[in-house]
């Protein structure tokens, strides 16, 4: 019983320190001790919190208001009233009457509200932000989404990603502290409903006879249920909505990208077609340059869309093999390095002779560090340098690929910012660096892919920017040697079968196969396809996937694979659909190989060199 006593003095004594007061519901308390982990989880995730005092104790008015627990929410009232110190913080302002109201009267969440809070968060405030002064609309929407998450914790992620969003990772995670405690305050409240009341609030309310009304009227068993039950039900409904027009987007976008493969694709045959033919006339050569460049901008701008949409929406999945690490770095920094020359920029790679193996995906990790020169070539500066390095934790078992440049940077609360899809740091009205801002969320979805982590970092403007990458070390024993192919000039001619409906991209498509030295026949649907592949036996077909006359390209794959005059034959499918579920779509039914539209010489001439060899081998 003494150490009972000695327990119960202690808590009360450093209780009564912090708040000024000490509430009913620990005077009556039968097992004093029993809040001992209590309290250390509230001078943790509350008391000792860095966020502001009056924040903290609006938020816990706020959460303990719809979860209707008396004890807590008249107690915590007080604190805003003056009734003791805020959040533990002697220096912290008291609250007018009319402002508690006002709080008191704080819609609970809806689908609508939610949904508009959330849009506002995404939209309102930048990454990394200072919490919104009380009263505020911000402060509200981070209010509906902080209740979303409380009341329904299971089904919030679409809340817990605008907060992290509007306030960055590090005051987001604070916030999610903040209501973890304030759930275990309220149960604890819930275990001891004996608990006396404290006659300083008592008093008060007497004197405030609407904040007494208002805080019996939310104490009523009914309306507590009501209450509750209404605003944990708007959390799933309003993530429904969130959930169902994000299927939306990512179909439009799919949509969106085939209708415009099509035509971008005719444009890029045309702009291949006059680099390998040549122009003679200088004033036709410059317009065909410009051509190629523009319309390489374009494709890449498609693709990334595309590539954001997939990645975002966790639709992608990669083939995973041994990949020396370095030997990919250092190809990428040795096709990069003349064309960052000509912006003025140099680059220079260091990284041990030694050859370090991670699982992954070589093309994507290609992909990764281009977008990540890429940046560094758009906000470098003249004269400028990037840095590469490659460094090799042996006890952490990482690999860590870091990029420093001495170019524009960025201010540090921005640094989580980003990484978020169509987003960049603030720069001049006129928009010198270009772009959908989709690079860096691209390379930070494939460092997940991998199982790794991409980070920036910088000083501040004009002070460079760092981005490292962390990837799991795999062993160094299990990597294969890649297969060569054969040079194009080695190849002997292939009788080929092209199905393309787009008259523009079948012309153009024709001229690059017979620039590439391919005898080729066109028709333009499945039927006259499958016609006319039993008469010329082509060694190679390609096909469309859309394609007019009730049998579309999936058909025709399984019909030539059903043939055994045919089947043998390897099918390349081209299409302006291109997602995972598309490609696996087509190889299941029977395609080789899927050449996303707009198709480049360069993939027609892998095409020809795998299936070349395809043929020599006897396959």
């Amino acid at each position: 019983m003494q150490h009972r006593s000695r327990s119960k003095s202690r808590i009360e004594h450093e209780v009564e320190s912090r708040f000024g007061v000490l509430p009913g519901f620990i005077q009556s308390a039968p097992a004093p001790e029993s809040f001992i982990p209590l309290w250390d989880f509230a001078k943790a995730a509350y008391l000792d919190n860095p966020l502001p005092s009056l924040f903290k104790e609006r938020l816990f008015v706020h959460l303990s208001r719809l979860a209707a627990e008396p004890a807590c929410l008249n107690r915590h009232v007080g604190l805003l009233l003056g009734h003791g110190f805020p959040s533990g913080d002697r220096a912290a302002m008291p609250q007018t009457v009319d402002d508690v109201l006002a709080l008191l009267r704080m819609s609970a969440p809806s689908p609508e509200r939610l949904e508009s809070a959330l849009m506002l968060l995404r939209s309102g405030m930048p990454g990394g932000a200072e919490i919104p002064p009380a009263g505020a609309p911000l402060e509200e929407a981070v209010f509906q989404a902080a209740a979303s998450i409380f009341l329904d914790p299971v089904r919030s992620q679409a809340p817990r990603e605008a907060l992290r969003e509007a306030l960055g990772a590090a005051r987001s995670g604070l916030i999610l502290s903040l209501i973890t405690f304030i759930q275990a305050a309220h149960m604890s409240a819930k275990l001891y409903p004996e608990a006396v009341s404290d006659p300083d609030l008592r008093k008060r309310l007497d004197e405030e006879p609407e904040l007494g009304e208002l805080l019996r009227s939310i104490e009523q068993a009914g309306q507590a249920d009501q209450t509750e039950s209404a605003a944990a039900s708007a959390v799933p409904a309003a993530n429904a909505g969130v959930e169902k027009r994000a299927a939306f987007q990512e179909k439009f976008i799919d949509m969106l990208g085939h209708e415009l493969r099509n035509p971008v694709a005719a444009i890029s045959a045309v702009s291949d077609m006059f680099q390998v033919v040549g122009v003679a006339d200088e004033r036709l050569r410059n317009v065909s340059n410009i051509l190629h460049r523009q319309t390489k901008a374009l494709t890449r701008m498609l693709n990334n869309l595309l590539d954001v949409s997939s990645l975002s929406f966790g639709n992608t999945t990669i083939p995973k093999s041994p990949v020396a690490i370095e030997d990919v770095v250092a190809s990428v920094v040795q096709a990069w390095a003349p064309r960052m020359k000509e912006k003025g920029l140099a680059v220079t790679l260091a990284s041990s002779s030694r050859r370090t193996y991670v699982l992954g995906d070589r093309a994507r990790l290609v992909q990764l560090f281009e977008h990540i020169l890429s940046n560094a070539e758009k906000f470098g500066r003249e004269g400028g340098a990037v840095a590469v390095r490659v460094d090799v934790d042996q006890k952490q078992k990482q690999v860590r690929i870091s990029f420093a440049d001495d170019g524009r940077g960025f201010e540090p609360a921005y640094s989580t910012l980003i990484f978020q899809p169509f987003s960049q740091a603030p720069q001049e009205r006129e928009r010198r660096h270009g772009g959908l801002g989709l690079g860096l969320a691209i390379a930070k979805s494939i460092a997940e892919l991998h199982d790794g982590s991409l980070e920036a970092s910088s000083p501040g403007l004009t002070r460079g920017a760092t981005f490292t990458l962390s990837l799991p070390v795999v062993s160094n024993e299990a990597a294969a040697e890649p297969e060569s192919s054969p040079a194009a000039g080695d190849m002997p001619r292939m009788r080929v079968l092209a199905i393309e409906d787009n008259r523009d991209f079948a012309q153009l498509f024709r001229h690059m196969l017979e620039i590439m030295g391919c005898d080729l026949e066109i028709t333009a649907d499945a039927q006259s396809g499958l016609k006319l592949a039993h008469e010329i036996l082509p060694e190679l077909i390609f096909c469309d996937i859309g394609l007019p006359g009730g049998m579309d390209g999936f058909d025709f794959a399984r019909a030539v694979r059903a043939d055994d005059g045919l089947a043998h034959i390897p099918l390349v499918a081209v299409s302006g659909y291109s997602s995972p579920e598309d490609r696996a779509r087509a190889l299941a039914a029977g395609f080789d190989r899927i050449c996303a539209k707009p198709v480049k010489f360069a993939d027609i001439n892998d095409v020809l060199s795998r299936f070349s060899k395809h043929r020599r081998s006897g396959h």
